[in-house]
C-alpha cells in the first residue's frame, strides 16, 4: 500500500463514502478504494458502505493481480498493515508488477 496516499487520505477521507465491489468467481472483492478500505479497517469500522461495481473490468487481469496478492500473503484488507511502502517503492513492487502481468496477458490474447 502506498504510504503517501494513505497519509493524504487519512486527513481528507470522508467516511460513509461507498466503495465498489464485485463478485469475482464467488468471492466478493473491492475493485477500487483499497486505501479507503484500509482506513475503515484501521479505524475499527465493522461495516463499510459498498455498491456493486458495474463498470467494465478486465477480469483476467484482476484475477492475476489477486493471485499475486495471495502469493504475497495478502488475503484480506488488514493484511496490508505491514505492507506500507514509500511511493517509489510502491510503484516498483506493485504497479510495475501489475503492468507486467497486463502485458503478459495481452500477449496471450
Amino acid at each position: 500500500m502506498n504510504q503517501a496516499k494513505l497519509d493524504h487520505l487519512t486527513n481528507s477521507f470522508t467516511y460513509n463514502s461507498p466503495l465498489p465491489i464485485r463478485n469475482l468467481d464467488g468471492t466478493i472483492i473491492f475493485t477500487d478504494g483499497h486505501t479507503r478500505a484500509f482506513l475503515y479497517h484501521s479505524r475499527n469500522h465493522s461495516e463499510i458502505p459498498v455498491y456493486w461495481d458495474e463498470d467494465e473490468l478486465d477480469e483476467d487481469l484482476y484475477k492475476a493481480c489477486l493471485q499475486l496478492c495471495e502469493s504475497e500473503g495478502i488475503k484480506v484488507i488488514g493484511d496490508l498493515k505491514n505492507r506500507l511502502l514509500p511511493n517509489d517503492q510502491y510503484e516498483v513492487e506493485w504497479i510495475q508488477k501489475c503492468v507486467a502481468i497486463s502485458l503478459e496477458l495481452s500477449e496471450k490474447k
